[in-house]
Order: structure tokens, then C-alpha cells, then sequence
């Protein structure tokens, strides 16, 4: 009847669609399905740094190799996520099982950071690990040392990372769809500030058995930041008499507004190890991709 259909799907493999022109897809079949070519984009396993480089016997310096360090990275990544989450014990013994596995432990951390779509895509972007592990070192670095989150329309401060909790066997973000198809990536929180309701309490369609959903808008700009959440009855999960459910795409770290959209030299951020305001580039940079020996293509944006 002229209406859309939206699908949430939980995708096994990263792809890339070659041409998504209507005139590229085949139609087939009675029931009318609509294909398109794909390129399966690979991750390849990253390569260990050979011990004389760990040990500084080298002819480069050790620092120089550290943002190629994929295994470096794994574990100073799970040290901050367990220290950006600190009551997600069962999801951070989860995450210890991956710690053999750079690529689908680099994964999961972007599955569940309370990051707004550009940087969602950088992440999924990236084609290896080494270098979405390096962009989760370095967001989740200012994540907890500025540890606001903030509008990202008007970009006052409506929650602090620390009040991220999880919500249910997914983590503390999901992506749900509403009764009109419209889909929500939202991050669970226990508290927030300048932040107004529209309307009442709602049961029907909520995405949490036994809450009952209110619209949440920013106090400042008015646009629409997400929902609460109040306990109408038991049901699953922890047992809260009230959270917020707060659009991904709704929150900007403190600075986001001049660096969306940045290229950035994230291997260099990462080679000085220091993330000031000051070294974050707001231009595009076209640098290319850099070959090192032993380790492979390296991409750097």
C-alpha cells in the first residue's frame, strides 16, 4: 500500500554494496525482492610485533611500531572499557574471551559504545582492526577523561558516561524499531540533566517489558534526545523504578561539534599518545596508506 518496510538484521560479515543504483538491482522471483552486488570486505588477523621490536633492539623505535601493536591495543581497549563500564561484569568477562581474537573483540567494543553515527561508520570503515582498535583507544580515552556526553544539536551536557549501565543480555545499546518502522539505536542511563517530557506515560510498543516510555527533549534546543523509561510492572531485567534510553545519534562527546566529519591521523594521535583538543585535525587529510615491512598495509585516514 505504499508503505516502507524496515528489516533489523544482525549482519556476520562487514560488505560493501558495489552499486546501489535502482537500474544495478536484479529483480527476481514472484516475490519481488530487490538484489544488489556486494564485496565482502575481509579482516585479516593482525600480525604479533617480533620480540626484537618489542625489546627495543630495532632499528626503528619501539614507539614508531606501537600504533601498528594490534595486541597492545586489545588490552589497554579492554582496560578502559572496564573502566567506562565498570558494573558490566558479565559483558566484560565476555569480552575477556575475545582477547584471541583481535578482529571480533574490536567488533563487539563498537557494537556497544555510546558513539553517534559518523563514528559508528569510521569504525566500521575500517579495514583492520588495528585501526578500529585504535579509534575505541582514543574515543573511549576522552570518553572518560571529559566523561560528559553532550546534545549533539546544541551541545549542552545531558549525561556523564559513568551512568551508562547495562539493561539487558545485548549490553547497554540496542538497536529497536518503533511501531511506525522507524528505527533507534539507543544507549541505556541511569540519570540525566536538562532534559524535558513530552507527554505522558506510554505502555503500548515498549521496547521494555513491565516500563512504561515518556518523550525526552533537550530543555535547551528542544530535539528529541531519546526516553524515559518508569516501571509499570515486574518484568525482566534489573529492576529500576526509572532510566533513560538516550539516541545514539543524539549524543556528541564535549568537542564533537568541531571534529565530526574529521580525517584525522589517528596513527599519529596514538604514535605521541596524547589526545588534546589542540592535535585534533577538523580537515580532511588524504594520507594514504602506509606499508611497514613485516606488518602489512596499514591504513591511516
Amino acid at each position: 500500500g505504499g508503505g516502507g518496510t524496515s528489516i533489523l538484521v544482525r549482519a556476520h560479515q562487514r560488505f560493501e554494496i558495489r552499486d546501489i543504483s535502482l537500474d544495478s538491482m536484479i529483480r527476481v522471483d514472484r516475490s519481488g525482492l530487490l538484489r544488489c552486488g556486494v564485496t565482502i570486505l575481509e579482516d585479516e588477523p593482525p600480525n604479533r610485533i617480533p620480540r626484537h621490536v618489542r625489546e627495543s633492539s630495532s632499528f626503528w623505535a619501539k614507539d614508531f611500531y606501537r600504533p601498528f601493536d594490534a595486541w597492545r591495543m586489545l588490552r589497554e581497549v579492554e582496560r578502559l572499557y572496564a573502566d567506562l563500564f565498570p558494573d558490566h561484569g558479565g559483558e566484560n568477562a565476555e569480552l575477556s574471551l575475545l582477547m584471541d581474537d583481535p578482529v571480533q573483540f574490536s567488533f563487539f567494543v563498537a557494537a556497544r559504545l555510546p558513539l553517534n553515527a559518523n563514528k559508528q561508520q569510521r569504525l566500521l570503515e575500517a579495514r583492520h582492526c588495528s585501526l578500529r582498535l585504535l579509534r575505541e583507544m582514543k574515543w573511549m580515552t576522552q570518553m572518560l577523561e571529559r566523561k560528559q556526553l553532550n546534545c549533539c544539536w546544541c551541545h549542552r551536557r545531558v549525561a556523564t558516561s559513568s551512568d551508562i549501565f547495562k539493561m539487558n543480555r545485548e549490553g547497554a545499546t540496542g538497536v529497536f524499531v518503533n511501531n511506525h518502522g522507524a528505527l533507534h539505536d539507543i544507549v541505556t542511563i541511569h540519570e540525566v540533566q536538562g532534559v524535558d517530557l513530552q507527554g505522558g506515560p506510554e505502555t503500548a510498543h515498549s521496547w521494555f517489558p513491565g516500563y512504561a516510555w515518556t518523550i525526552a527533549v533537550c530543555d535547551h534546543c528542544g530535539n528529541h534526545l531519546g526516553w524515559r523509561f518508569t516501571r509499570c510492572s515486574q518484568g525482566g531485567g534489573p529492576q529500576l523504578e526509572c532510566f533513560w534510553g538516550l539516541r545514539r545519534d543524539a549524543l556528541a562527546l564535549p568537542n564533537d561539534e568541531k571534529n565530526e566529519g574529521e580525517g584525522g591521523n589517528d596513527y599519529g594521535d596514538v604514535a605521541s599518545s596524547t589526545y588534546s583538543d589542540e592535535e585534533e585535525t577538523t580537515e580532511e587529510e588524504d594520507v594514504g596508506e602506509r606499508e611497514i615491512d613485516s606488518f602489512g598495509v596499514m591504513d591511516v585516514d
